[in-house]
């Protein structure tokens, strides 16, 4: 992860590690309070929402499918791919009237579907740390408003929603495979098999709803 462009070969060379944590800390301290409209699809064909939404808005078991998006194997796309996820969550997290709660995803590393995640990657750092970076972001950006300033009835309602956003517990975590012991892992603990992204987060495929 301290240096992202040696371990991704042929990834852009004028781009770093310290440029996109820039871009991302500007991101989220730029996020606006107002709701924020999903992301508009790009008419270039070669721009990374349209490459990776498929995979990364996938929903529920269409993960589970033959079908399923493919990570993609240059390393300029698995950069590209990595900055997208993070914008995406932080754009995620700033819309504020979703019909389901949103959990930022982590990174289905042991799925079958896709073999990239089971090793460690820069790529997984960045998508954590963005995790972590619009949470406390976003979270010190509620704090910083005022009470006396919401005098209306959608104030009221938005307060609530912050005062129950700070009785929330966080995210689950789950660690990266090579993080988890031989024996934990011989005896099928440790990693989150078959949990998928769906409309309430994330979720056990066995525990999803017919």
């Amino acid at each position: 992860m301290n240096n992202l462009t040696n371990q991704l070969p042929g990834t852009h060379t004028e781009q770093t590690p310290n440029m996109l944590a820039n871009d991302l800390r500007n991101l989220t301290l730029n996020a606006p309070d107002q709701d924020v409209e999903p992301k508009a699809a790009k008419d270039d064909s070669g721009a990374p929402y349209e490459k990776y939404s498929r995979w990364y808005l996938a929903q529920g078991l269409t993960l589970l499918l033959p079908s399923a998006p493919q990570l993609p194997d240059s390393g300029i796309e698995l950069y590209d791919l990595s900055k997208f996820m993070s914008e995406e969550i932080v754009r995620r997290c700033a819309q504020r009237d979703l019909e389901h709660e949103y959990t930022p995803p982590v990174p289905p590393r042991r799925h079958p579907s896709f073999p990239y995640w089971l090793h460690k990657h820069p790529a997984n750092e960045i998508i954590r740390k963005a995790n972590a970076m619009a949470i406390e972001v976003l979270s010190k950006n509620r704090s910083r408003r005022s009470p006396s300033s919401v005098n209306s009835g959608d104030g009221q309602r938005r307060q609530r929603r912050r005062d129950a956003d700070k009785k929330r517990p966080g995210p689950p975590t789950y660690p990266l495979y090579d993080e988890i012991s031989d024996s934990d892992r011989s005896q099928g603990h440790g990693h989150p098999i078959g949990y998928v992204i769906t409309k309430k987060g994330f979720q056990r495929v066995d525990e999803i709803d017919d």
